[in-house]
């Protein structure tokens, strides 16, 4: 009986497959936090890597400032004063702000969004 045969498909090293499975970029979120009456400098805290845009835009969500979440604070405290990039956001910038320099006391709480590529060395 008649044997097709077909080609032996070969297998892939571990750095191949770590090639094929870690992202090229990835999105890294800031809170960044001015206030004020404490000092000038802000506090910066990295609150989270993702390997990709959409996934750092979906937790902005859950990160917490001393205002409460970003949703409720800007329903609740920030209606006029807040800037919210979340529905088209930059690779590189603001993505969601509480609060204006120019606006009350001046403190404002951002979550600043960046683009990194990955390096393997």
């Amino acid at each position: 009986h008649d044997k097709t045969m077909s080609p032996k498909k070969r297998k892939t090293t571990p750095a191949e497959r770590s090639a094929e499975t870690t992202p090229q970029s990835v999105f890294v979120l800031t809170l960044e936090s001015i206030n004020h009456r404490r000092n000038h400098h802000p506090e910066v805290k990295v609150v989270g890597v993702y390997s990709n845009k959409s996934a750092a835009v979906k937790a902005s969500r859950t990160i917490e400032t001393c205002h409460g979440f970003f949703d409720s604070a800007i329903s609740e405290i920030f209606e006029y004063s807040h800037k919210d990039n979340r529905a088209n956001p930059p690779d590189n910038g603001v993505l969601v702000q509480l609060g204006f320099e120019e606006v009350g006391e001046g403190d404002i709480v951002r979550l600043l969004i960046g683009k990194f590529p990955v390096l393997d060395e």
